[in-house]
């Protein structure tokens, strides 16, 4: 005899399962989240794409020079150096007679002056890194000086500073003490000074007469300095420091 067996059917008093409202509107967030990320990924990827053109193309343009800038800085001997702030508001010059001069680019009005050189000595050869300020100093006594000359940047916060410069625009610039303030896109002020770190004069214990050609190299592992004396003696040194 063939026995059938037959699967229980569930007794839900004659009513058809219906969906929850509930489940609808998860799908319908789910489509919604999914569609909506689809497409910012493909606006991201066109919004990159737009930029590096527009960053790109500027290499096959023809280039341009803007309008100078001429000014007159009262300098009492000959320049050895300059370099302009990175946000071309003021520059520094390091004279002949040790004198280090900042002044502000617009108007070339003085803004700082010290004598960067000790008593009595002349410079007579000199060596400077622009990019961090590396520079050395060698004198006609056959010694030398190493350390850094650079633009120095700090925000001014003080209430002092606030109300003394509270008429300066948004991209201007002016003086303030010994240095240049300009006032940042989001309203801050920028200041803009020398600042000067030189170790005490070192002698070359080797040759004769003053130092004519120096050299001063710094990196991550090493600091090292050549120089070439009035005799013709060349020294070479690695830097350290106590």
């Amino acid at each position: 005899m063939k026995r059938i067996f037959q699967k229980p059917q569930p007794n839900n008093g004659g009513r058809a399962r219906s969906t929850s409202k509930r489940v609808y509107i998860v799908d319908a967030i789910a489509n919604a989240v999914v569609t909506t990320g689809g497409l910012g990924v493909v606006v991201a990827v066109f919004a990159i794409c737009f930029y590096l053109v527009a960053v790109v193309v500027h290499l096959f343009l023809p280039g341009s020079v803007e309008e100078s800038i001429e000014r007159r800085v009262a300098i009492a001997s000959a320049p050895l150096f300059t370099q302009a702030d990175e946000h071309i508001t003021s520059a520094l010059v390091l004279s002949e007679d040790g004198v280090l001069r900042a002044f502000k680019i617009e108007t070339g009005e003085v803004t700082y002056e010290e004598s960067v050189t000790p008593e009595g000595r002349t410079i007579t050869a000199w060596s400077r890194m622009p990019r961090d300020g590396h520079t050395a100093i060698g004198y006609d006594d056959g010694t030398f000086q190493i350390g850094k000359i650079e633009f120095r940047s700090e925000f001014l916060f003080d209430e002092e500073a606030e109300e003394a410069l509270k008429d300066l625009p948004i991209g201007a610039a002016s003086i303030y003490r010994d240095g240049v303030v300009q006032r940042t896109p989001i309203g801050q002020l920028r200041k803009m000074r020398p600042e000067i770190e030189l170790a005490a004069p070192a002698t070359l214990r080797s040759g004769e007469g003053a130092v004519r050609l120096i050299s001063y190299q710094v990196n991550v592992a090493q600091e090292f300095v050549a120089a070439i004396r009035e005799d013709g003696s060349a020294i070479f040194n690695r830097v350290r420091k106590t």
